[in-house]
């Protein structure tokens, strides 16, 4: 009776780890980019199942401070993943905000699924950052209007020792 109980309680604890089989791992092609005010930024990755049964990729979660738009992912990822299989395609795009300051801006991306077409367990969470940067066409102009300002200034001098 003791063995037929204890094989029963094991049963019971395995049953869960069981369920919770599902794994995958994945990587962003690049987990930091660079975006002026008012750019917004695609991010993109690999997801691998590396679990031992089909893997179900129900949704996405994350936390940032600027606007993320997870519809890339939502229609791009596959419903579910073979054990071994690939998905490579877009993930978020993040709109930077045109009153945001510059720097780095931090967050994380997570995947949700599992064993089940309902499972919402967190598969997997990656950081990632934007790199809030000036504006290069801002640069440029600043930097043609100082030279332009300087040409004028010298070309006034000149003019000014002619006459004088």
């Amino acid at each position: 009776m003791k063995l037929r109980t204890g094989s029963i309680l094991v049963a019971l604890f395995a049953i869960p780890c069981l369920a919770s089989a599902a794994s995958l791992t994945f990587d962003f092609t690049s987990s930091l980019l660079a975006a002026a005010p008012g750019q917004t930024v695609l991010f993109s990755g690999t997801i691998m199942n590396t679990g031992p049964g089909a893997v179900f990729i129900n949704g996405d979660a994350f936390t940032f401070p600027f606007a993320v738009d997870d519809t890339p992912f939502l229609l791009a990822a596959p419903v579910s993943l073979a054990p071994a299989g690939l998905f490579t395609g877009p993930f978020f795009r993040v709109a930077v905000p045109t009153t945001a300051g510059l720097g780095l801006y931090l967050g994380s991306f997570s995947i949700l699924g599992g064993d089940a077409p309902s499972s919402q367990d967190v598969l997997a969470t990656r950081e990632f950052g934007v790199q809030v940067v000036p504006e290069p066409t801002g640069w440029v102009l600043m930097c043609c209007g100082l030279l332009g300002g300087m040409a004028l200034r010298r070309f006034l001098r000149g003019t000014r020792s002619s006459h004088g």
